[in-house]
């Protein structure tokens, strides 16, 4: 979905803008990212993460029986296929924000993913 939630926020009003959960959960991050770089001071920090439902540990959760099955129970139970879950890659974000940012940066550790960048000084 469109991401509204800062859109009645000043600009350059925050000296860091962190946002756990998040990569899934917008739909056009150039156009999300604009808006949180917008509401940043100059020169200060941005993160950005998500406990991701990602290729990789759908297709670890393949290879066991047991987390496949419960993870099917779990997603049926609220409507929807774990195959249809969103997933913005951390080379997404890196997309997203390619030249509007400085040092760049992420990590992933078990499931965990996370982008930090600072906004670009004026």
């Amino acid at each position: 979905w469109q991401w509204l939630y800062t859109k009645d926020l000043p600009d350059r009003h925050f000296d860091a803008v962190a946002v756990m959960q998040a990569t899934q959960h917008t739909d056009d991050w150039a156009e999300t990212g604009r808006e949180m770089l917008r509401i940043l001071k100059p020169g200060r920090p941005l993160l950005v993460s998500e406990i991701t439902i990602s290729p990789r540990m759908r297709m670890t959760a393949e290879l066991d029986l047991h987390l496949e099955a419960w993870l099917e129970k779990i997603f049926s139970r609220i409507g929807w296929q774990l195959d249809q879950t969103p997933y913005v890659s951390l080379d997404d974000l890196h997309a997203a924000f390619d030249g509007i940012v400085d040092a760049p940066e992420h990590l992933s550790w078990r499931g965990l993913e996370v982008f930090w960048a600072r906004k670009k000084a004026a």
